[in-house]
């Protein structure tokens, strides 16, 4: 399908890897997101007093799921309910929809299921930290986690399991911690820290905005893809 796209159609590849797939040079539009100029603070209490842990995007077990249930069981509880961790996305499989309803009758967590982008984008203001913890998975490796992005977008410090595009956003930004797959006891520590020192989460979330702004702008890079596509609709078939 690849061979076969490239002789009949225009490529515009969402990920500098993509390119080696095929034979000629294809532009490359990042996978980005619109970076507010001034998003609040990481780990700014929501209107019940509460800090927030975020996590955005697409739920299954090889997204960590399972990890994200017993993260928010744990957090509530050590916290005592002052700290919260919200789930935004849908969930694929009956089995991962029960596991997220349980947990959120149980009050370990609330859900929200999908909502519209900007919505979505909405709820990462202000929170303490946004989660990555998908797991080591073949398809994930060569990819940019696109939560990462825009956590990083929103000041949100980032707790990432070490896939390698994830580990060198966290590292060159400085904007959070890499956890190994599946350890759920270091993703909880890490953010008992921050839910003891609000502060330092806001500092690390103030380093990825100031990265974000730089290379991982929307605004910025639509520009290309916006040419492209008007230098195209003006072409000849």
């Amino acid at each position: 399908m690849e061979r076969s796209a490239e002789r009949r159609m225009v490529l515009i590849l969402a990920d500098e890897d993509y390119a080696q797939r095929f034979a000629q040079p294809h532009l490359v539009v990042p996978n980005t997101t619109p970076v507010p100029p001034d998003p609040p603070p990481a780990g700014t209490p929501d209107e019940q007093g509460r800090l927030r842990v975020v996590y955005l995007g697409s739920l299954t077990r090889e997204r960590g799921v399972g990890e994200l249930v017993r993260v928010g069981e744990q957090l509530a509880a050590r916290t005592e309910g002052r700290a919260v961790l919200e789930i935004v996305g849908p969930a694929h499989g009956s089995a991962t929809t029960e596991q997220l309803q349980a947990a959120q009758r149980a009050g370990h967590l609330e859900w929200s299921g999908f909502l519209p982008a900007d919505r979505a984008l909405d709820r990462l203001d202000g929170a303490l930290a946004g989660l990555s913890l998908l797991h080591d998975v073949e398809n994930f490796r060569p990819s940019m986690p696109t939560k990462v992005v825009e956590y990083l977008a929103h000041a949100v410090p980032v707790i990432s399991t070490p896939l390698p595009r994830a580990v060198d956003l966290v590292d060159r930004s400085g904007a959070g911690t890499v956890v190994p797959f599946h350890d759920v006891e270091q993703t909880v520590e890490q953010l008992l820290a921050w839910v003891a020192d609000p502060a330092a989460a806001a500092e690390l979330g103030r380093r990825g905005h100031d990265l974000a702004r730089r290379e991982l702008d929307w605004g910025v890079h639509s520009a290309e893809f916006v040419t492209a596509m008007e230098r195209l609709a003006g072409a000849s078939r």
